[in-house]
């Protein structure tokens, strides 16, 4: 999130769109299994329950028929707010029998034509110019936000708000008032409070709205709750993942303290994060394979599992942009698959080209190598790494003195 934990900043429309795009991912049955990477601040941030985004995850076809009414009252209820003209993820307009909708899962929005309650065409559209990408036969619209404005009325009961409004002589000083009461808050971040508290009492969304998540669900969950059963998760460097764990929950409670102080946060406002512990638990819960160094116990040592046994450093080039060419030759005498990823695309190229071994520039990789082809990626690949018995290889940018290992991705 572009929060820290207790910060009162708005998560931009690009982190929504993110993130729900990864958790409605998780949902998905069908098709090939997503590839969700993730960080420590990501793991311990607080978020809506799967079966709640399950059920607010909805499938609009071409063809269909749907009540309009009753779809803008739940798109209202689980996060979307209505505006003039669909400008950023989370908002919905409504034209006659036009609609147009951006779900954050998707990356741009969509427009619905209905005939009557029949929906009579779906059209992605460019935000900007307003014009039309292309039709689809079908869309998945998820929520607005991972805080469903629907509980709001639930939320302010759980932070002690009663008569969905703050009263300011409403218990102040006992042990029964709401946090949202502290008499020490800033007079600018009680008025904000106010206006957010009669927004939460009307089930309406707005920015903002995920700094009371603590307080939305119960329990609350995290992105490790969502992952499918059978899924595989792979730790790199877990005891430098709990360092960082550690760390966080360290600065977490130093701003805490500060925010409290400077009257920016109400006192005993609960954690929108989990602790390292917490994180830790669940991750030793999943059983993830390990890469890279140490263990979530502690252990100051490569990791020493099967798949961590599998992968090694390839061969240095020091920026030696021209002995990648003999090597290369050799990987591809051995049927290995290539891929090499780099700033210098073009200038490789050519050192491709003299060893017979020509290849167009690509921007991203959509199928996995085949044996002996060679797959160029105008990208950047910080350092490379060999997995022994997969017949694929991969280089970092030559270019890089300090990363010039060909990584040999084998199976």
């Amino acid at each position: 999130p572009d929060a820290l934990p207790y910060e009162r900043i708005h998560w931009s429309s690009v982190t929504r769109q993110r993130r729900l795009t990864a958790l409605a991912a998780l949902q998905r049955r069908g098709g090939p299994p997503p590839i969700i990477v993730t960080s420590a601040r990501a793991l311990i941030q607080k978020t809506l329950p799967a079966r709640e985004l399950r059920l607010a995850l909805r499938t609009v076809k071409v063809g269909g028929v749907v009540r309009l009414e009753q779809l803008a009252t739940s798109w209202v209820q689980t996060g979307y707010s209505p505006a003039e003209v669909v400008e950023e993820p989370g908002a919905f307009a409504r034209r006659g029998g036009i609609v147009d909708i951006w779900p954050p899962n998707l990356t741009t929005p969509v427009r619905i034509d209905l005939f009557g309650d029949e929906v009579d065409s779906l059209r992605l559209f460019d935000p900007t110019s307003q014009r039309t990408i292309r039709q689809v036969e079908s869309v998945e619209i998820g929520p607005g936000s991972e805080a469903l404005s629907k509980y709001g009325p639930a939320v302010l009961a759980r932070l002690g708000v009663e008569g969905g409004a703050l009263q300011s002589a409403q218990n102040v000083g006992s042990a029964a008032a709401s946090p949202l009461l502290d008499p020490s808050l800033l007079l600018a971040v009680r008025e904000e409070i106010r206006l957010e508290v009669l927004r939460l009492a009307e089930s309406h969304s707005f920015h903002g709205i995920e700094w009371y998540l603590p307080y939305f669900y119960d329990p609350a969950t995290s992105l490790l709750d969502h992952l499918p059963e059978g899924a595989t998760l792979i730790v790199d460097d877990a005891l430098d993942l709990y360092a960082t764990l550690q760390e966080l929950d360290l600065q977490a409670e130093s701003l805490r303290l500060e925010l409290e102080h400077s009257g920016e946060l109400p006192h005993h406002f609960t954690r929108s994060y989990f602790t390292a512990e917490e994180v830790k638990a669940k991750l030793i819960e999943r059983k993830p394979a390990l890469l890279g160094y140490g263990d979530l116990y502690g252990k100051a040592t490569s990791a020493n599992t099967p798949l961590a046994r599998s992968f090694g450093p390839g061969p240095r080039f020091g920026g030696k942009v021209k002995e990648i060419g003999a090597d290369l030759v050799k990987l591809h005498n051995a049927r290995h698959a290539v891929v090499l990823a780099t700033r210098q695309a073009a200038r490789l190229r050519d050192v491709l080209n003299e060893v017979h071994l020509s290849t167009p520039v690509r921007s991203d990789l959509t199928h996995t190598p085949a044996p002996e082809s060679i797959a160029l990626v105008q990208g950047i690949l910080g350092e490379g790494f060999i997995v022994k018995g997969i017949h694929a290889n991969g280089a970092p940018d030559p270019e890089k003195a300090d990363a010039g290992s060909i990584s040999n991705l084998q199976s």
